[in-house]
Order: C-alpha cells, then structure tokens, then sequence
C-alpha cells in the first residue's frame, strides 16, 4: 500500500507525468529507429543511438528514485537540482547498460557469423590463444566490405573481423590483425578503449582524448603481440597500410 501510495503522489505532479511519458516515448523511437536503421548507420550512429535509448528507458526509474529519496539526503529536492542530478546519474547508469549490453547485440546480430572451432582461422587463433595462455576468444565474421577489426574483453573474450579485411588483407597479415586484437583482449584494454570512445562521445571538443597516451602505448603492446608470435611486425605494418590507404581512398 506504501508504495502504491508513494507512485499517486509522485503522479500527482503534472510535470512528472509529463517528464516519464517524454522519456519512455523517446526510448522507444530510439529502439524503433535502432531496429528498422541498424544495417544502414555507422557505428558511430549506433553507438550514440544506443546511448539516447539506454539514457531515455533509464531516466524515469533513477528520477523516480531521486524525487523520492532527496528529502532524506542532502541533495536538493527542487526541479532543476532534481533534473540535473538524475541526468548525470543517468549518464552514468547509460554507459555501464550499453558497455555489458554491447556484445549480446553483436552477438546477435544478422549480419555476424561466429566462426565454427574446425574453421582455419579459428584453429589458427586457438593455436595462439594457448601460446599467450588465453581461452580461445569467440570469433566472428561480419559481413560488410569495409576491411576493420576489433575486439571486445568484457563478458565473454570475442574478436569481430569483417570479410571486407579477408578480402583486401593477405592470410599472414590478417593472422597479424587477429593478433593484434589476441593482445588487446591479453591486457583486456577494451574498457579502456571503449571508455575513451564514451567520454569522446558526450565531450563538447570532438577531439578530447582523455586516454591517449594510455591508449597509444596499449597499440604498440598489441602490435608487439603480433609481432612476438610472428617474429617479424612486417604483417602487421603492411596490414595497417593497405587499411589506411583504403580509408583514404573511400574518403576522398
């Protein structure tokens, strides 16, 4: 009965009600948007998409919380201090629920095929895993032409490589990219990364780089990952080349 008691009269409130319905419809454009676009929009896109719709879907439950919280704590209980603090605590809550919830979506994604364990490169990758004494991470193959790779270390160890990067890519440099993401997920640099991607994200100065030197030092220790399991970094050298020189071509 208390807490039934306590919903009347936070709904009591015009501007509540008004607020929650605002929220949760612009979550679900979010999804809705998500769902009929994601084939079409970067990554960038998604990533931001998916920020608003985590953000819009947390925000009714962390106000309701701080609205009926604040008299007991020092926080004021005023509208603006109310909207303020439960917009950084949202932020907050935003980038851990798209940080775990970022591999199940490319997990299920349709256009990533997990590579069966009698696959080649998944053998090949088994091989070095053991060498850098990891569990074999999960690997997927995504279907799009831009030739990229990257890796995810939280929750479950997964590499995704695109055929884009089979295709442009010799096998012994696309064995070197492979490496080069077996050494991120070996320092488990990808909150790291990912962080950096965040803050850059919600940052008004597009090109603040909070962890840049951090982030710098962490590509050279995975390139020298590539580079100890090969004993040459050549594969590894012209893998970035062709990839930059792909880059720039599309851009021009």
């Amino acid at each position: 009965m208390m807490c039934i008691t306590c919903v009347s009269s936070f709904l009591h409130d015009p501007f509540n009600i008004a607020l929650i319905i605002l929220s949760l419809a612009l979550a679900i454009i979010g999804v809705l948007l998500f769902l009929s676009a994601r084939k079409s929009l970067s990554n960038g896109k998604k990533l931001g998409l998916l920020y608003c719709t985590a953000f819009f879907f947390i925000f009714p439950f962390i106000f309701y919380f701080y609205a009926k919280t604040c008299g007991n704590v020092l926080y004021s209980c005023n509208r603006f201090a109310s909207f303020m603090y439960t917009t950084l605590v949202t932020i907050g809550f935003s980038v851990v629920a798209v940080f775990i919830a970022i591999p199940f979506i490319h997990g299920f994604s349709s256009r990533n095929k997990m590579l069966p364990e009698t696959h080649p490169i998944f053998k090949k990758m088994e091989k070095h895993a053991a060498q850098l004494a990891l569990n074999v991470p999960r690997l997927f193959s995504i279907d799009t032409a831009e030739p990229r790779a990257f890796s995810l270390s939280h929750i479950k160890p997964s590499i995704y490589f695109t055929v884009g990067l089979t295709e442009l890519l010799t096998k012994k440099e696309v064995e070197a990219v492979l490496l080069h993401e077996l050494g991120h997920i070996k320092q488990r640099s990808s909150l790291m990364t990912f962080t950096n991607s965040v803050i850059r994200f919600i940052s008004p100065i597009a090109n603040f780089n909070l962890f840049h030197n951090e982030l710098d030092q962490e590509e050279k220790n995975a390139d020298a990952i590539a580079y100890a399991v090969q004993k040459t970094d050549k594969y590894i050298i012209s893998a970035k080349e062709k990839i930059s020189v792909y880059y720039q071509e599309k851009n021009r």
